[in-house]
């Protein structure tokens, strides 16, 4: 193959690392030190043939991996998760495991499991952890 048309190419493959590195939120030195241990070297421009296509595979494995987990909750339950936490920080509960909310929301609610509250059944446990927040830290 010819200097020229291998070029478009290469030059092509650099911008797919940065930008498949990108799309992973990896920062720079996490970016190198990957192209570094797939690639063999430190820069995209550094980078093999070879190499280049074993940093390219690599960043979408990661990327075909990231679409295959596990679906983030709906707004409404990650309010309650957060709240949770926050009970959590400030010592109010003493367990920030998932069964501790489950426990939490079926006494609440009478649901088993907060993944299954929907939005119509949410506030009434926002507003239950919202009150206990409040009387933790004005109380405490």
């Amino acid at each position: 193959m010819t200097i020229a048309a291998t070029k478009p190419r290469r030059t092509r493959e650099i911008a797919q690392i940065h930008t498949l590195a990108k799309q992973l939120g990896l920062d720079e030195v996490t970016r190198r030190f990957r192209m570094e241990r797939v690639g063999g070297a430190r820069s995209a421009a550094e980078l093999s043939d070879i190499g280049r296509r074993k940093v390219i595979d690599d960043l979408r494995r990661e990327i075909q991996g990231q679409a295959r987990a596990k679906p983030r909750r709906p707004s409404h339950q990650r309010m309650i998760v957060g709240l949770w936490l926050e009970a959590f920080d400030k010592g109010l509960v003493t367990d920030k495991r998932d069964a501790a909310i489950d426990a939490f929301v079926k006494r609440q609610t009478g649901i088993s499991k907060l993944e299954w509250v929907s939005v119509d059944e949410a506030p009434s446990v926002i507003e239950a952890l919202k009150s206990m927040i409040k009387r933790g830290t004005t109380d405490g």
